[in-house]
């Protein structure tokens, strides 16, 4: 059975999907469903599936399509990320590497100029300064 609401819904309805589908949704979540295509449109659910089963159909498919396309991308995402974060867990390596390099020759002021007073010590109180505790 094809029943067809009236052109005033069914331009509403496909406004409102075309609106879905390029992701410039006013009303509703933005996903191409029935009920949110219902409320983009500003129509009870009913005006789609008992009385404009076509658009409900085209609906449908558009929905299994988008969902599809967003698997697919999804997938490419998290292949990008995951790519991304071998990288920084690479270069975060690196980093405590050059760290701990640079801790073995590191040398307190205090010492090596024979300065014993050059500044405040690294404590509880002072924990923005490089010089080891006494």
């Amino acid at each position: 059975m094809n029943r067809r609401g009236d052109e005033t819904e069914r331009d509403a309805i496909l406004t409102a999907l075309t609106r879905v589908l390029t992701g410039t949704s006013q009303h509703g979540s933005g996903r191409v469903t029935v009920k949110a295509v219902a409320d983009e449109a500003s129509i009870a659910r009913s005006g789609i599936t008992q009385r404009n089963l076509d658009l409900k159909a085209l609906i449908d498919a558009c929905g299994d399509l988008a969902g599809r396309m967003l698997s697919a991308d999804g997938v490419e995402r998290i292949e990008r990320l995951s790519a991304k974060v071998t990288e920084l867990e690479a270069l975060t390596t690196t980093l405590a590497e050059q760290v701990a390099a640079a801790a073995l020759k590191y040398t307190p002021e205090s010492e090596s100029n024979g300065d014993a007073d050059a500044g405040p010590d690294v404590g509880p109180g002072n924990r923005g300064h490089l010089r080891p505790v006494k």
